[in-house]
């Protein structure tokens, strides 16, 4: 080698060594989002089961796990501004690392702890606030840390600040979009919860170690100056504030609030249109947050190519409530109109989800058969419409916009290098509580009192704000002063106009003219019912958040849920206290009213506009069935998660059950569950009966483990501590007595053709399976929700 040469690479090794450097921690964030999203899942699943799914407890949940993310970037803001830069590097090795720790005590903590010994923490909705607001602080305060430590870390000049901020932060979302799917689309079912969490603990600690080992070998070469040659030009070239920094925390902070607000809107609406299962949330969300790492992407590399970085993060943001209202009107446009989406909305009015297990097994043996995958994609073409052409025209172009918009703001709002990091902290804790306001608003408030549809509306009305400081800008020449203003506002009336209302949208959703439809929604879900007649004069098909799940009257196409009712309270001898999960049509919940002994039937129901859409359909074709229902009083309704209403009362019951659920709906490991099943054995009062639908083999073993004596009638099966008697001729003198007779004829219901199979002379008592290996569901591990 020439002199020359070694003094050229001499000159090029510094820049080489940094450009690794970075390149390296870009992928070490990467697995930090990808372990952060891992967890995210997983410990939601575990405090569901702690806390319950409803509404509230939902929501908690969220806002406890951002709260904390929010409070980690104000702290680690502080100290990124404050330590030397071996000391950030090393503190995020140090926050990878507990994070990793507590991901591997994280399931004890939440299920054995909280759940099994302290569930009355639980009932009280301050207290459980609280707990789980302590219960996640010490995790995501440290992942809410580590991106201001980084960020500083990784930019030693302003002029660097959106390029490199917006690099990371694309990484890391990235990441977290991989383990949204990863975790979903392969771990779930294959994997228990704690496994999961002890692969995401595992990353954690190789993170650690990563980063550890680039710090230390980049401070022994000294490249830890990472500015690249031209930044002082580019600071020099930078254009005055817009804004004070206090007024763009709060600009940033309604960006959160209306990010989280369409984030709800987006996935209620694709819910009901893929008809949510339980891979739906995670899938959405994987689409989100890839969309919004490519648009991140896409800002840093652009952002250094423009002189007003304030004014264009102001447009990308308006731009996301413009494309998200014109999005649901084209949608709605295209479903109602367009002749190519026929099989769209046949699928709509249709009674059930699409089946994604063949794309589930193909993609789990895609490394071992990878033509297989292809196979089943075009074997179900739906699949590829429904689960990412539909979402990604909805989701993607606003969160592309979001993202890009990221590294302008940055760029913006940095003009001292002393305090970068307390500013990425700040913002990034202003968005945080933004949208963690947003999730509480929209979620338990704007929902319940607009709907989806005016909520839209509101939150595209939001959008204009960050407009109107663009405004007076746009004016030139002899343009009138008002004419800016008025363009918009004339075309934000247009929009408004034409967004689809409630019942419209609702309708199109479930392929129906809006006059065959009654629907209802609040933050707890979507209730529809929809009639092929518009004076509701033929069956009536009732929907809960687009799955199909009963019928009224109640005997017009299946008898499943009358039977689900009838046998457990025409086997019981005194059945005077009843529970049941779920509600529906209203056709289980009436079944167990039927013998005169029956004192209380308690329907507890997670969807409260299901009850509202039940009077709806009783106001405009009454029915006997619904009418009882309705107002016979010993029925009363409790809205929130039965589980947890079982789990937390003290009551006992001669009778509990759940409504015919599909075992692969979102959360229905819950009530399939070998501890869910033990749970209601310890709420039976002496020869109780505990019901569940058996829909596969798995679910049968995981009951029969529970309950040493049982009956199975079809698909049903009842299971008690005691021995459960019953001979023909007491079923018929119990069926046949006036009360029960009066109240089956009523709704149409004839009860001696369903106990047919318990009074044709044939033993349906059946007993668990002795081995101790035998398949079953657990809290931990729910396979049958994940197909498994």
């Amino acid at each position: 080698m020439s002199i020359a040469d070694t003094s050229r690479w001499s000159l090029a090794a510094p820049a080489l060594a940094r450009t690794l450097f970075i390149v390296n921690f870009l992928a070490i964030y990467f697995l930090s989002g990808f372990s952060a999203l891992l967890y995210q899942v997983v410990w939601h699943r575990l405090l569901a089961i702690f806390s319950g799914s409803d509404l509230y407890a939902t929501t908690t949940i969220v806002a406890a796990f951002m709260a904390g993310l929010g409070v980690g970037s104000l702290v680690g803001g502080r100290l990124a501004d404050a330590l030397a830069w071996r000391w950030q590097i090393g503190l995020f090795a140090l926050l990878e690392l507990v994070i990793g720790g507590f991901a591997l005590v994280s399931s004890w903590w939440y299920y054995d702890v909280l759940y099994v010994q302290h569930a009355a923490l639980a009932e009280s909705p301050l207290t459980l606030a609280l707990v789980l607001f302590a219960s996640l602080l010490l995790p995501t305060c440290c992942m809410g840390m580590s991106f201001p430590l980084v960020s500083k870390a990784l930019t030693p000049t302003l002029a660097l600040a959106g390029r490199r901020i917006g690099a990371l932060y694309a990484m890391n979302t990235l990441g977290g979009a991989a383990g949204a799917f990863v975790v979903v689309w392969f771990w779930m079912g294959s994997l228990d919860f704690p496994a999961i969490l002890g692969v995401g603990a595992r990353i954690n600690f190789v993170v650690a170690g990563l980063a550890l080992l680039a710090g230390i070998v980049a401070w022994l070469r000294h490249t830890h100056a990472l500015a690249d040659t031209g930044s002082a030009e580019e600071s020099a070239h930078r254009s005055q504030p817009l804004f004070a920094f206090t007024t763009w925390t709060w600009l940033y902070g309604l960006a959160g609030f209306l990010a989280l607000s369409w984030e709800i809107l987006w996935f209620r609406l694709l819910g009901v249109l893929l008809k949510s299962n339980s891979f739906t949330f995670a899938h959405l969300l994987a689409i989100y947050l890839g969309s919004l790492a490519v648009g991140i992407f896409a800002g840093a590399q652009l952002v250094h190519r423009g002189r007003r970085p304030a004014q264009v993060y102001l447009a990308l943001q308006f731009g996301v409530a413009l494309y998200a209202g014109l999005s649901l009107i084209l949608l709605f446009v295209a479903l109602e109109r367009w002749t190519a989406t026929e099989w769209l909305r046949a699928y709509l009015a249709g009674f059930d989800p699409l089946d994604v297990s063949p794309v589930q097994y193909a993609l789990n043996a895609v490394l071992s058969a990878p033509a297989g995958l292809a196979d089943a994609l075009a074997n179900r073409p739906e699949f590829l419409w429904l689960y990412i052409v539909v979402p990604l025209f909805v989701i993607a172009p606003p969160t592309l916009m979001m993202g890009a918009s990221f590294a302008f703001l940055q760029r913006a709002v940095q003009d001292d290098q002393a305090r970068l990091g307390r500013r990425v902290g700040l913002l990034q804790a202003a968005n945080i509580a933004g949208a963690t306001l947003g999730s509480i608003v929209t979620g338990t408030w704007l929902l319940h009192v607009f709907g989806t549809a005016h909520t839209a509306r509101i939150l595209v009305l939001l959008g204009v704000v960050f407009l109107l400081p663009l405004l007076p800008r746009a004016q030139h020449g002899r343009m009138p002063r008002w004419a800016p203003r008025g363009a918009v506002a004339a075309v934000g009336l247009l929009l408004l106009w034409t967004m689809p209302s409630g019942t419209r949208l609702w309708a199109t959703l479930h392929g129906a003219p809006a006059d065959q439809v009654i629907a209802a929604e609040d933050g707890t879900g979507v209730s529809v019912l929809r009639n092929y007649a518009s004076d509701f004069s033929s069956t009536t098909l009732v929907y809960v958040n687009g799955l199909g799940q009963s019928w009224i009257p109640f005997p017009a196409i299946d008898s499943i849920h009358s039977q689900l009712g009838i046998v457990p309270v025409m086997l019981h001898p005194e059945p005077q206290s009843v529970a049941v999960i779920g509600l529906g049509s209203g056709d289980t919940a009436y079944s167990l009213g039927g013998r005169p002994e029956t004192t209380s039937v308690n329907v507890i129901e997670i969807v409260r506009p299901q009850l509202d859409t039940l009077q709806q359909q009783q106001q405009r074709a009454p029915y006997g069935g619904l009418a009882g229902l309705l107002e016979d009083t010993r029925y009363r309704f409790t809205f929130t998660d039965g589980r947890s209403y079982i789990g937390r009362g003290s009551e006992t019951y001669d009778v509990i059950q759940a409504d015919a659920l599909r075992p692969n709906s979102a959360y229905a490991g819950n009530l399939y569950s070998y501890e869910y099943f033990t749970l209601l054995k310890s709420r039976l009062k002496p020869g109780g009966l505990a019901v569940t639908w058996a829909p596969t083999e798995r679910v049968r073993a995981t009951f029969l483990r529970v309950f040493p004596h049982a009956v199975q009638v079809g698909s049903i099966l009842v299971g008690s501590n005691e021995e459960i008697r019953y001979d023909a001729e007491q079923l018929r003198s119990r069926a046949t007595h006036p009360f029960t007779a009066g109240h089956y004829a009523r709704a149409g219901i004839d009860p001696l053709a369903l106990l047919a199979p318990l009074m044709d002379g044939s033993d349906l008592r059946v007993t668990a399976d002795a081995s101790p290996r035998a398949d079953i569901n657990t809290d931990l591990h729910p396979r049958d929700e994940y197909n498994r």
